[in-house]
């Protein structure tokens, strides 16, 4: 998929990523559909139109719908970033002000520059991290703190 930009994912911070393909997509007339039950382009029309709480995915090039899903089942296929790191986050600890912490949710990864981090608590997540020297860390286990030998750059957070 092209360049595409997400709608009615409330609640997912301020950066949004594609995950890998999601493993139960089906696709109906060139749109990936992760909903049960819809088969043919009328039944997704009909979804479409419906008051069903639903996630759709626009392509900024066409304005076309090119993915739909449950609400929740469209936003696992993203990985979201937010400035606070809530219960279940991954968490990327920084050294204090002026270095916020940064949460993590959704699966898949994510690129940015998060300088001078000291610290990850993986939270509900298995998590690695690529440092700014291209290293990649080994994934970490759910509910584990992993301290940084040395304080750290981090450029991309992937996960699982």
């Amino acid at each position: 998929m092209a360049t595409l930009a997400s709608l009615v994912l409330v609640g997912l911070g301020t950066q949004t990523a594609f995950a890998d393909e999601h493993p139960a997509a089906t696709w109906v007339d060139g749109v990936e559909v992760t909903v049960p039950g819809i088969d043919s382009r009328a039944e997704l029309d009909d979804f479409l139109t419906s008051s069903t709480p639903k996630a759709v995915v626009l392509d900024v090039d066409s304005g076309q719908v090119v993915a739909v899903g449950l609400d929740q089942a469209i936003a696992q296929g993203r990985t979201a970033v937010t400035s606070v790191c809530h219960a279940g986050n991954a968490c990327l600890v920084g050294p204090g002000v002026p270095y916020a912490d940064y949460g993590f949710s959704g699966i898949g990864s994510v690129t940015g520059t998060w300088a001078s981090r000291h610290s990850l608590r993986s939270g509900s997540y298995t998590v690695s991290v690529t440092f700014a020297t291209g290293v990649v860390s080994q994934p970490v286990a759910p509910n584990t703190h992993a301290l940084f030998s040395a304080p750290s750059t981090v450029s991309a957070v992937r996960l699982s």
